[in-house]
């Protein structure tokens, strides 16, 4: 009796998740800072509903970095580059951004979500 309980409890634990689980989307963005060339990018997401995530990246020796960022809902993010820089950035499951560092002041953004960003 009990095999068969547990197989019901085990079913009902898959059915829960798969009615009322969110569904994940990314987010690309896409970095491009001539004058942060090889620094860490960090994406950080702390959010009390949902659990922290941290995304990095390195950029290359052009400063160009490309990353997809899981995201279920709008959400604010952290952004830094290396310990030069840090900004608060917001992501929705339908954005896609390029961000560029003309020079080591705030970030132009553009693309889908640019608006909201500027």
């Amino acid at each position: 009796m009990r095999p068969k309980f547990y197989i019901f409890l085990m079913f009902l634990h898959f059915i829960s998740n798969f009615a009322f689980s969110k569904p994940v989307d990314s987010v690309e963005i896409k970095i491009k800072a001539p004058f942060y060339k090889g620094y860490k990018v960090n994406l950080i997401c702390s959010n009390f509903l949902i659990n922290s995530q941290h995304i990095s990246l390195k950029l290359d020796e052009f400063g160009a970095g490309q990353v997809k960022v899981p995201v279920v809902e709008k959400t604010f993010w952290t952004l830094t580059v290396g310990q030069d820089y840090e900004t608060r950035i917001l992501l929705d499951n339908n954005y896609s951004l390029l961000i560029y560092f003309e020079n080591r002041n705030k970030p132009v953004f553009s693309g889908n979500g640019a608006t909201v960003n500027n």
